[in-house]
């Protein structure tokens, strides 16, 4: 019997020290999230596998990091809270990076930079994206709504660069029909109202 309670509990006690040590695995794992540009690209290093950091070696220019806007970047924005108030998000803020795209962005760059053994160069990357900015304000101004919109189904709102909102018993939902430079009609699905201002 004395064998019997002694390996339950030389067993409980192993079983314990397992679920402990797979605690701190766990821990270590867990992503952190960053203060400070030097931070960000310290936690990069640590997180990307080798191949990812081959992948952006092996990239000709700081511009070819756009294709992780999607991937990468969507984490960043998301995972280190750029879209709130998270220390990362003042800090970029306090830098000139106003949007959360902007941040993500000048955190590629400069990490490409940096891996490439180049001058980090902020201001320039802030004067991008201030005219980025600018452009983005201006485009947006001629797609503002022109009242607020009461969405019924079957309800057309015009908007005022003559695209339209249309809500729809028919089609489920509500629509922003456009016409594009080329002259063709595009009908894209609004999924929250606040897109409407956007567009």
């Amino acid at each position: 019997m004395r064998i019997v309670s002694l390996s339950i509990v030389l067993l409980s006690l192993f079983a314990a020290s397992a679920q402990e040590g797979k605690k701190e695995d766990q821990q270590q794992n867990r992503q952190k999230i960053p203060t400070t540009l030097a931070e960000a690209h310290a936690e990069l290093e640590r997180m990307l596998s080798p191949q990812v950091l081959a992948e952006i070696d092996a990239l000709p220019s700081e511009n070819d990091m756009i294709q992780y806007h999607m991937s990468l970047g969507l984490m960043i924005r998301n995972g280190w809270g750029l879209w709130g108030d998270s220390p990362l998000a003042k800090y970029m803020r306090e830098l000139g990076f106003t949007h959360p795209d902007y941040m993500s962005g000048a955190i590629l760059s400069t990490f490409w930079r940096k891996r490439h053994g180049q001058d980090v160069n902020l201001e320039e990357l802030k004067a991008v994206a201030k005219k980025e900015a600018e452009a983005d304000e201006i485009k947006d101004a001629g797609s503002r709504v022109v009242a607020q919109p009461d969405l019924r189904p079957n309800t057309i709102l015009v908007l005022d660069d003559q695209s339209y909102v249309i809500g729809s018993r028919t089609w489920h939902g509500v629509y922003l029909l456009r016409k594009g430079t080329d002259g063709q009609w595009t009908c894209l699905p609004v999924e929250d109202l606040r897109d409407i201002v956007v567009w």
